[in-house]
């Protein structure tokens, strides 16, 4: 609005009288917080032409994934020592859309990396033509990620051309801020550009513990240098022995030619061996990275991690640091702790607890403590549910009294027992953890019937059996202590037979009416971001009362309110009695709401009697 009118003539003004709708948010993004067969990802900061090859390692950091074909992309398949995976598969499988994954331990190491470009070319107008991508150089999983690996190509065997100048230096950039260059800037540019870099016929090239050459002639020579120290020399390539990137296989001959690196070729065989021949340099690869966030690592266990890489010295560190690693950091954006960044989350699953435990990587009390602490983060974060898994092998006794003696909150349901599915890894069945198959049922009730329904009564459509078949007279007693049981039924299948919280307040027993009211809150939280600042008086309070009933009059239509009317199923007060002058004087503002929410029929009572007809006396 002009504050002021000096210039006859018209002036158009808009004014902001209208209602805010209120978004409803969504909730049913799970994330899941385990192992996984790598952890990896691009790096925005990669050349165009190298996006394709090079990666990062994305340990702890929490990736969105929407389908079961973008997480093998980044967090490879189902593995035998990862619950993770399974509880992925699981949750896309019976109706989950959207998950972030944050693996704290890959079985994987990320390999060193490095991209080689063939040598420039001069065309027949005497213009230069910028070579491209022609290899790609890992290094195999048992060279360690503080290794330093370096790769000298050459058109001829170093050894008969002693006397030769050394090549120039291809330096990496660190890691952490990675700058290669593109075909058009590159660092390791050859002396001058050739109209052929054909190589002459050499000499056999030597060589100690070298496999033989093979049969075809060579299209250059490779020196692999681990530490300083040649570990292979004038090793001789050809061009149709290497397999192409993304294509399964390795060398021609049947044998790796190479130690402890891998060689990939980026052109197919069609194209001109000239175009392809790498420019001869001294490469050094990128780091490669262990199978545990480093950054939060004791020094010494980082140091350790830095020239081992095997399997057992990584049990080894978790064991030292495991609540660190499922906890993780808030600044750093890892672990659980990784979440709080996220806006969009209402889930929450820890399957490999259940692994880390079998393994004794972690003890029964650091297993619980990982519990409480994402139960805590949930009832801190307000608008977070967590799913929790009961350790396996216990009898319904042993559950009932390790639930007794260790959770009581309003913000998480335990789910018991196990289930078993099918893993296409071995092609055997396999006992999992239900948490991740639970969490796509929570996305498939939400879809299809709503936030308010408890989900119960559900299906498990991918389990083929259950670890232990609870029986009616079992849940009698683990039902009332919040432990929401699996049980498969004759001509039903096997269904989620439970739906109650961990909580000992009968105000919130019920899953559907926290989760409710989680919904609710959040979605009003997120849409009433505009009254801020707002002058506090009577026609702001009937603004916001106007946009909440209006959007509580959808939740009371959708079914998720009791009540016959909307006055029956909620109110909205803000007003001079909930906004007095003291509370005005201090900058607050206070609207209060009351719904009723729906409760499930958990019990279905059906009362019969004898009855001897309309004319009986009595």
């Amino acid at each position: 609005m002009a504050t002021t009118y000096l210039s006859p003539g018209v002036y158009i003004e808009e004014i902001d009288r209208g209602p805010k709708p209120i978004q409803g948010v969504g909730t049913n993004v799970t994330a899941f917080i385990g192992f996984t067969e790598k952890a990896e990802e691009p790096d925005s900061e990669i050349v165009d032409t190298e996006k394709p090859y090079i990666r990062r390692s994305c340990l702890g950091k929490a990736v969105m994934i929407t389908n079961w074909t973008q997480y093998q992309q980044h967090f490879g398949s189902l593995h035998e020592d990862a619950y993770l995976p399974s509880a992925v598969r699981g949750f896309f499988d019976e109706g989950g859309v959207r998950c972030y994954i944050v693996s704290i331990h890959a079985m994987k190491p990320l390999p060193g990396q490095k991209v080689i470009y063939a040598s420039d070319q001069i065309k027949a107008d005497n213009t230069i033509k910028k070579g491209q991508p022609t290899l790609f150089i890992q290094t195999k999983d048992t060279v360690a990620s503080g290794s330093k690996v370096e790769v000298s190509i050459s058109l001829t065997p170093t050894q008969s051309t002693a006397a030769a100048p050394p090549p120039p230096v291809q330096s990496a950039p660190p890691p952490t801020t990675p700058t290669e260059q593109g075909p058009e800037n590159k660092t390791n540019e050859p002396a001058g550009p050739t109209k052929s870099n054909k190589p002459p016929v050499p000499p056999a090239a030597g060589g100690s513990g070298n496999p033989p050459l093979p049969e075809t002639q060579p299209d250059f020579y490779v020196t692999v240098k681990i530490d300083g120290k040649d570990d292979q020399k004038d090793v001789g390539v050809s061009f149709k022995d290497l397999p192409l990137w993304g294509t399964e296989g390795s060398a021609r001959s049947g044998q790796e030619p190479f130690n402890k690196v891998k060689v990939w070729k980026l052109m197919k065989d069609t194209a001109p061996v000239a175009d392809r021949t790498p420019n001869p340099a001294l490469y050094k690869l990128e780091t490669g990275y262990p199978r545990l966030y480093t950054e939060l690592l004791k020094d010494s266990d980082k140091n350790l991690l830095s020239t081992k890489t095997d399997a057992e010295t990584t049990a080894t560190v978790f064991k030292e640091n495991s609540f660190t690693l499922f906890q993780g950091n808030a600044a750093k954006r890892r672990g659980i702790e990784a979440l709080e960044a996220l806006d969009d989350l209402n889930l929450i699953c820890v399957p490999d607890l259940m692994m880390a435990r079998q393994k004794d990587w972690i003890t029964d009390e650091q297993m619980v403590a990982v519990q409480k602490q994402v139960l805590a983060y949930c009832a801190n974060s307000h608008y977070r549910f967590a799913i929790l898994d009961a350790p396996k092998g216990k009898s319904p006794k042993d559950v009932y009294d390790w639930r007794q003696e260790n959770f009581d909150s309003m913000h998480g349901a335990l789910y018991y027992p196990w289930i078993k599915v099918m893993d296409p890894a071995t092609n055997q069945m396999r006992y999992v953890p239900p948490c991740g198959h639970i969490a796509g049922i929570y996305a498939r009730s939400d879809s299809q019937r709503g936030v308010h329904k408890a989900p119960a009564n559900e299906q498990v459509n991918t389990a083929v059996g259950l670890e232990i078949n609870v029986t009616r007279g079992e849940q009698d007693l683990l039902n009332p202590a919040g432990i929401n049981c699996i049980r498969q039924f004759p001509g039903r299948g096997i269904r989620v037979w439970g739906a109650r919280t961990l909580t000992s307040d009968p105000a919130w027993r019920y899953i559907n009416v926290r989760r409710l009211f989680n919904y609710v809150e959040e979605s009003i939280e997120r849409s009433t971001q505009w009254i801020v600042f707002e002058p506090n008086d009577a026609f702001l309070w009937a603004r916001v009362r106007r946009d909440i009933t209006a959007f509580l009059r959808t939740v009371w239509l959708s079914g998720a309110l009791f009540g016959a009317t909307p006055q029956e199923s909620f109110y909205v007060k803000c007003d001079g009695e909930t906004n007095p002058r003291e509370l005005l004087d201090l900058g607050q503002m206070v609207c209060e709401i009351g719904m009723a929410p729906v409760k499930p029929a958990e019990f279905v009572i059906f009362r019969f009697t004898q009855w001897a007809g309309p004319n009986a006396e009595g």
